[in-house]
């Protein structure tokens, strides 16, 4: 370590410090949790904190200002969370800091079918556990919720980012925003984590040991979660897709009918829901990160109605 680092590590150690108030002496950077500026930080007495600096001033400060209202709603629900100790929705920067969980993400069980089916059925269950959340007085986003806005947004999003599209693909887009906007929601919303991932679970011992970043909550189709955890899940592992999928699916309960149709006729709306997420996501991505979500964009929208 030269002179330089050791006195910027110094310096940020003290930064952190002041941050949250107690003496850090120890900082790293996860494997995830990057829309933020995330660090696991270690205190003198050997507790460590998960420190989320958010960078969106006015989305970070309803992220903080629900933070622990919404812990105590997910944890009566039986959904695990890592518990705030610091939710300071004043800050130019609004902070978020939590306890930090040990365990498995995930991701890393996703080995084997039998891993993926067992991860797929507890996601699902959490999935439904989710759905039943209480959303009064969380001032959640709406948007999601109400097709014909969605739809509006969703135009205005492709358009910023149409230049960097195939023709074929906005097309695409164009058209899957046109269908969701004319298929009526006849569910009621429903509570959704925004970025139900794999690799947003923490896992002990096959039991679910922390749901985490909430940043994107939200009311939304109740098959919203359902359709990152899908797509998520077949772009990314196809190895052991299916198996997730069918224990997640039925841990989560999913109704025979969704808006009138089967449920196998309701993975086109999953479809739609996909693309326009991920019209959402590429948008607000930085510059270095914006044309991978693009080409993920132009994958869903390009891909068969049932794939």
């Amino acid at each position: 370590m030269t002179a330089a680092t050791g006195v910027q590590a110094e310096a940020e150690l003290g930064r952190l410090s002041a941050l949250v108030g107690s003496s850090v002496i120890g900082a790293e950077r996860p494997a995830w949790g990057f829309a933020n500026r995330t660090t696991i930080v270690t205190l003198l007495d050997g507790r460590r904190w998960v420190v989320q600096e958010l960078q969106d001033p006015v989305a970070g400060r309803a992220v903080a200002a629900r933070a622990r209202l919404l812990a105590d709603r997910l944890t009566a629900k039986g959904v695990p969370v890592p518990a705030v100790v610091i939710a300071d929705a004043s800050a130019t920067r609004p902070l978020l800091v939590t306890e930090f969980v040990s365990g498995q993400l995930g991701p890393t069980l996703l080995g084997t079918d039998r891993e993926a089916a067992a991860l797929g059925s507890l996601m699902g269950a959490t999935q439904r556990r989710l759905a039943a959340i209480d959303a009064k007085g969380l001032r959640l986003p709406t948007t999601w919720a109400r097709p014909e806005r969605l739809a509006a947004v969703s135009r205005l999003r492709l358009a910023r980012v149409a230049g960097r599209l195939e023709r074929r693909t906005t097309g695409a887009v164009e058209q899957a925003i046109e269908e969701h906007a004319r298929r009526p929601l006849l569910e009621p919303p429903v509570f959704a984590h925004g970025d139900f991932a794999p690799a947003n679970v923490i896992v002990v011992h096959d039991r679910l040991a922390a749901l985490i970043d909430f940043e994107y909550a939200r009311l939304a189709h109740p098959l919203f979660d359902a359709a990152t955890f899908h797509w998520l899940t077949f772009h990314f592992h196809p190895a052991r897709a299916e198996a997730a999928w069918a224990a997640f699916a039925e841990a989560a309960g999913l109704p025979a009918t969704v808006d009138g149709q089967s449920l196998g006729a309701a993975l086109g709306r999953l479809r739609l829901l996909r693309i326009l997420e991920l019209v959402e996501v590429a948008g607000r991505r930085g510059p270095a990160m914006r044309d991978r979500w693009l080409s993920l964009l132009a994958a869903a929208a390009i891909s068969p109605p049932g794939a």
